[in-house]
């Protein structure tokens, strides 16, 4: 995916970025009826997504989780 631009949704600065292989993509009419799909990602998003992985690693290996100290 390429980055094009910053945007200011709600009071959130979003990341938007373009997929590259949407003129090739079997599927394409049923995700955009667009020119090429765009997705919206807050800046602040990847924390979260790393708390999740987090939490999902403790749910799955808690023995694990306090050996290795990341509680």
């Amino acid at each position: 995916m390429t980055y094009r631009f910053m945007s200011v949704e709600q009071g959130k600065d979003m990341q938007v970025y373009w997929p590259d292989g949407c003129d090739v993509c079997p599927v394409k009419a049923k995700c955009t009826t667009g020119k090429q799909r765009r997705i919206k990602r807050w800046v602040n998003e990847d924390i979260i997504d790393a708390m999740l992985n987090r939490m999902n690693f403790l749910k799955l290996w808690p023995s694990e989780g306090r050996q290795l100290n990341i509680r």
